[in-house]
């Protein structure tokens, strides 16, 4: 049994006639005989019988005709799937990214990915940047965001670095400048990332290099968190391009205003990446929205220059 077997058995049932089977089909009388038969010899039963010139169905194939009609209809829903993946129109995707990634824009970047391809589906998991290292080198992932802290021979990681950028309140002494040297700002209250942080661990490295001591009092997760120090005028803080934007998009929205950021010197790199699992080949779809992802991202990221 096969499809042309089938789909010239159900044409031959709907139209009660191999003529106009042969004519819907684009097809010979003869090759439509010869199917049927074919497809009798398959199943062992016998499927039309001939009286008065007219084709008379069995019970078997009333029967056949159900399982048939199934069959046609669930291939074709197959082909249109494919058809609508091949367009970019449809499939699953699965993402795991950094916490203020998943949190605070990507649920942004999906609906406007998504908004034009309703028939894809989207996981989104939030993670720490090495479990999701992790999560992409087992291949349980499509795509990944994290802050490089590491490299893995199991990722294929395209990099996104931008500078970050001293954030203060409005009515510190040095927010009236536009441009704040580490020697300046490390005696203040700082809070930063926790430690082992690849970021944290350029910041320290910088104060060395410019002989600055840190006055690390509040260690923190993310930047977010310490926006309420930051506007009660508790501490100071490096913030991300990513963190900005939240701030600018989210938080002044608020009316919370009060936090300014200024550029610092020497640069303290923030390193990012998207992430693709090495050794299994991305859909179509991945490919699309790594592509887009990666446009959004760096528009974000590229927000303060």
């Amino acid at each position: 049994m096969n499809l042309k077997q089938l789909n010239a058995f159900q044409e031959v049932m709907r139209t009660g006639s191999v003529t106009e089977a042969a004519a819907n089909l684009g097809c010979t009388q003869p090759a439509i005989t010869n199917l049927i038969h074919r497809l009798e010899n398959g199943i062992g039963q016998t499927l039309f019988q001939r009286r008065n010139r007219r084709l008379l169905p069995t019970p078997e194939a009333h029967y056949l005709m159900n399982e048939a009609v199934a069959i046609l209809d669930q291939v074709q829903n197959v082909e249109a799937k494919m058809r609508s993946a091949a367009n970019l129109k449809a499939g699953e995707l699965r993402i795991a990214c950094m916490p203020i990634i998943s949190d605070l824009l990507a649920s942004q970047f999906i609906a406007d990915y998504v908004s034009t391809r309703p028939d894809v589906s989207i996981y989104l998991s939030s993670q720490p940047s090495h479990q999701v290292y992790d999560s992409l080198a087992s291949q349980q992932f499509d795509i990944g965001f994290a802050e490089i802290e590491t490299e893995s021979p199991l990722v294929n990681a395209e990099e996104i670095t931008e500078r970050c950028v001293c954030a203060l309140n409005c009515d510190h002494p040095l927010a009236s400048q536009e441009v704040i040297h580490l020697r300046e700002i490390a005696p203040e209250p700082l809070s930063i990332f926790l430690p082992g942080n690849a970021t944290r661990l350029r910041l320290e490295q910088a104060a060395r290099d410019c002989g600055a001591d840190l006055n690390i009092r509040f260690e923190m997760a993310n930047t977010v968190s310490r926006f309420p120090l930051i506007e009660a005028g508790l501490t100071w803080s490096l913030a991300s391009p990513l963190t900005v934007n939240y701030f600018e998009n989210q938080w002044n929205q608020l009316g919370r205003s009060n936090i300014v950021f200024r550029q610092l010197e020497p640069a303290i790199a923030y390193r990012t990446a998207i992430l693709t699992p090495r050794h299994r080949l991305p859909s179509l779809l991945a490919q699309d929205f790594s592509g887009y992802f990666n446009n959004a991202i760096r528009q974000v990221m590229g927000s303060l220059d």
